[in-house]
């Protein structure tokens, strides 16, 4: 089987696809095995189990041999007690079933959910939820196992979007991968490794055509497509033509007589769910259906050749005369002209290449290595080659490569901005790379989307020359202010739509309107952000979408657990910029004179109206309609909330229509641009006090530190900054654990910092997380016992424990 981690090679530049990569490896090139980066490892990791787990006799986390059928026969006959289809009962069922099973059928039961959930893209279930799954039924045999390091990796991403019923009927899923699994181990070995497909489809599925399918794929990804809808299926087949065999063999047929729409170098793969495929057998959806109707309306308005287009294309030209001009003195000093002349990298990414430029004496043979064999390998390779002090994140980066791109073919090749591509990609629920993509899968998941975007307006009878002018019209609908000779209704319904809101264009006169690519954003992407923050992309996502939505959010939970820098980070994320975010922080005596307005004494005598933040912050959002600004509210409820906002509660489920300020003399209004973001703690007891008609207006974030995506910061934070120190996250699990308390949780921000250590560990847990369990523990001192830290590194860590204990004695 091809080993996922192979190495990257050049483009073949024959290849009807300019952008494509190669990855090598020496099984036989396939049409329906994924071969981006991200899927590699959950390949690899499927290989194993199927040639050492089903055909071999090896358990797969600890390695042993001699898993037999008996183990099988005992899990089948475990899970067929006491069964639903609950989702939200899984794993408390789960236990009640393998309360009497032996160590060997609980391990198969964590090893078979492991399987069941490699398919499924991080969109569907994150990383944090797997491993909970999982590790939750290997914690039934010990409480300090973990995922092996080695199978831990293919749990970041997945290889498709399997649907609800992916979560809805996980029982069903798990039960058929019991029955298969005992299949399989009662034929003989022989039989096993000549027949494996053979015996597994003589598995009763019972409904579970999910997995049925996914199994299939991930066994054999050389020979089974991974589509794992059956009314997809069927509807695949009737497009394009019913033949023998199974619906399998059928589809594998199909899939082999259309040409590859992916590529990734010289392996090309058809996606079903991507163009032109895709509106063959479906019509677009809800999302895509409007992002055309905005997308005809702006090409009837606005000259798009002149304003996006003709500029890129001359930029392009003299890039290429730099590129043309290599190995004289002065190119160096041509390429940061090009740079500083362009607004399609924004300053601050153009400032840190440039002076990387003007630095590295290998700058050269740097970029010439991007231009050969160009495309999403070669950014790759660039990355490898280059400092992160030249392009600090994700986001930067790319920028810089698809920019340099341009010299080779700036049609095949268009500009890449994080906001726009993440901003797009929603918009038209078109699904975003995985976690673990390289940037130059990142990259070529975006070319995707654009050839997308081409046939989706060819079919509306707007067709688009390239790549290029498809970008072209993302960014104007993206980024255009709507043309003052629309509607009211229209430019209205278009902003709305751009606020992640569903609405469709009206049937207006056109317009014209000038303008270019010249905003500056936070090029961070929100993958850059979860990276940084150690939280999901899709939690983030959600999070934005929901503020989007209503115009105000609220993080609610105990001390310790990141909320102010989540805040912080997300609005600078959102607004583009930290100059249009500003924070205020709510305490007991803060009233609405200090907020919104109040009158403030004069020194020669008298009074004025001053604003308070949230009118200052209004204005300005006011001035720039373009832009986004957020208000970010720490410690909301320190206030009294209501005496604070007055007016504001109405301004903000009502943000469309006027009201008069209490010191105001015109009427006022709460602009669409600007957000809210709260923080409040739920350890003070405040927080049961807030009236319900401030719940009404705010959607409330959980950030729990015993519940997912929280629970597994601090995990994440020490496996990637303090890896000898991971068993700090357990020790706060287990305290969590016996606190049986959300609202007083240890949050993990205690121990994220840079050079933490065992006596910085002790030391914050003397004097920042015990204080506060003696004050809740008020009035039963006996328990703070079970809350030291050497009583509960022993449950979790028995071994370093010890060490440490010794280490203290020797001091």
């Amino acid at each position: 089987m091809p080993d996922g981690r192979n190495r990257l090679t050049g483009i073949d530049s024959a290849s009807p696809v300019a952008w494509c990569l190669k990855i090598g490896w020496d099984g036989p090139m396939s049409k329906t095995r994924i071969p981006l980066p991200s899927a590699q490892e959950v390949y690899r990791v499927a290989g194993i189990w199927r040639d050492h787990c089903l055909i071999g006799d090896q358990a797969l986390f600890s390695g042993t041999d001699g898993r037999t059928a008996a183990v099988g026969v005992e899990v089948v006959d475990a899970l067929s007690s006491g069964v639903d289809d609950n989702e939200n009962n899984f794993l408390g069922r789960l236990r009640s079933q393998l309360s009497g099973a032996s160590a060997q059928a609980r391990d198969l039961v964590a090893e078979l959910l492991y399987v069941h959930l490699l398919v499924a893209r991080s969109a569907t279930v994150g990383e944090q939820q797997k491993r909970k799954i999982v590790e939750t039924v290997l914690r039934l045999n010990d409480p300090g196992l973990s995922i092996p390091e080695e199978f831990g990796a293919a749990l970041k991403s997945g290889l498709i979007n399997p649907g609800q019923g992916f979560n809805t009927f996980r029982w069903r899923h798990l039960r058929y991968l019991a029955r298969v699994f005992t299949s399989v181990k009662q034929q003989p070995r022989t039989r096993r490794a000549q027949d494996l497909a053979g015996i597994i489809a003589e598995v009763d599925h019972e409904g579970a055509w999910i997995q049925c399918y996914a199994l299939e794929h991930l066994l054999f990804p050389d020979e089974r497509s991974p589509v794992v809808s059956r009314e997809h299926r069927s509807v695949i087949l009737d497009r394009w033509g019913r033949s023998a065999g199974s619906e399998s063999e059928q589809l594998a047929r199909i899939t082999e007589s259309l040409e590859p729409n992916i590529w990734w170098g010289d392996t090309g793969f058809v996606h079903f769910y991507r163009s032109p495929y895709v509106w063959q057998w479906q019509s677009p959806g809800s999302r895509w259906t409007t992002f055309a109707q905005w997308a005809e309306r702006m090409l009837d308005s606005v000259d798009l050749r002149a304003n996006e287009r003709e500029y890129k294309l001359a930029t392009a030209a003299e890039l290429a005369r730099v590129k043309d001009s290599f190995g004289s003195d002065d190119w160096r000093a041509a390429l940061t002209k090009v740079l500083r002349s362009t607004n399609v990298v924004g300053w601050r990414e153009r400032d840190a290449f440039t002076a990387w430029l003007a630095k590295e004496p290998d700058a050269e043979d740097v970029i010439a290595a991007l231009w050969r064999d160009s495309g999403p390998t070669s950014i790759d390779r660039f990355r490898a080659r280059l400092p992160v002090t030249a392009a600090p994140h994700s986001g930067a980066f790319v920028s810089i490569a698809a920019f340099l791109l341009a010299a080779v073919d700036p049609v095949a090749f268009p500009p890449w901005r994080a906001t726009l591509a993440d901003a797009a990609f929603r918009r038209s629920g078109f699904a975003k790379p995985e976690p673990t993509a390289t940037d130059g899968e990142r990259y070529a998941v975006y070319l995707v989307f654009l050839d997308q975007v081409r046939d989706l307006m060819g079919r509306v009878g707007k067709p688009l020359d390239d790549r290029l002018d498809a970008q072209g019209v993302v960014w104007a609908l993206l980024n255009y202010p709507p043309p003052e000779s629309w509607s009211p209704q229209e430019r209205e319904g278009f902003q709305a739509w751009r606020g992640d809101k569903p609405n469709r264009p009206v049937d207006p006169d056109g317009a014209q309107i000038v303008h270019g690519e010249g905003q500056e954003t936070d090029e961070r992407s929100s993958a850059d952000l979860a990276k940084q923050l150690h939280l999901p992309e899709s939690f983030l996502d959600e999070i934005e979408e929901l503020l989007i939505d209503r115009g105000q959010v609220a993080f609610q939970g105990p001390p310790g657990t990141g909320k102010t820098y989540v805040a912080k980070q997300l609005a600078r994320h959102i607004a583009g910029s930290s100059d249009r975010v500003r924070m205020v922080q709510f305490h007991a005596s803060y009233s609405y004179e200090d907020f919104v307005e109040g009158y403030r004494p004069e020194p020669g005598g008298g009074f004025r109206r001053v604003d308070g933040p949230l009118l200052e912050w209004a204005e300005q959002a006011r001035a720039n309609p373009t832009e986004k600004y957020v208000l970010i509210v720490d410690e909301l409820n320190r206030a009294n909330v209501p005496r604070v906002f007055g007016e504001l509660y109405y301004l903000l489920e009502y943000r469309s229509e006027p009201a008069r300020l209490l010191y105001g003399h015109s009427e006022f209004r709460l602009p669409e641009n600007l957000y809210l973001i709260a923080t409040m703690n739920t350890a003070d007891r405040s927080v049961a006090l807030l009236d319900s008609a401030l719940r009404r207006r705010f959607y409330f974030i959980d950030f729990r530190p015993d519940v997912e995506p929280v629970s597994g910061v601090l995990d994440q934070y020490l496996a990637s900054r303090h890896p000898h120190m991971t068993w700090v996250a357990k020790v706060v699990a287990k305290a969590n654990e016996l606190l049986n308390d959300p609202d007083v949780a240890i949050g993990p921000s205690h121990f994220m910092r840079d050079g933490l250590d065992e006596k910085w560990v002790r030391r914050a847990w003397d004097h920042a997380v015990l204080p506060v369990l003696r004050d809740h523990f008020h009035g039963t001192p006996g328990r703070m016992s079970d809350f030291e830290l050497a009583t509960l590194r022993k449950q979790v860590d028995p071994s370093g424990a010890a060490s440490d204990i010794a280490g203290v004695d020797a001091e």
